[in-house]
């Protein structure tokens, strides 16, 4: 069986890798100027917007859509 490891973030509480490598790319997407929020927090009066776990068709998920003006011009 895989070893499993803990990520603790700043106030002690245990993170998944896929938490902390979240945490870390909205940090990158803010540094670039983007602004992260959540999907529900979505208005398209937002300029440059990553949003957390996109809905496509077929109700999948993108970790991230990036909308500029209201349009999008990226899925990651």
């Amino acid at each position: 069986m895989p070893r499993q490891y803990s990520i603790y973030d700043n106030i002690g509480t245990i993170m998944t890798p896929e938490e902390k490598a979240r945490q870390k790319i909205d940090q990158w997407f803010a540094e670039a100027g983007w602004k992260v929020i959540n999907r529900e927090d979505y208005e398209p009066t937002c300029t440059a917007v990553a949003i957390r776990e996109g809905l496509l068709k077929g109700n999948l998920e993108a970790d991230y859509f990036l909308f500029i003006n209201g349009k999008a011009v990226g899925v990651l």
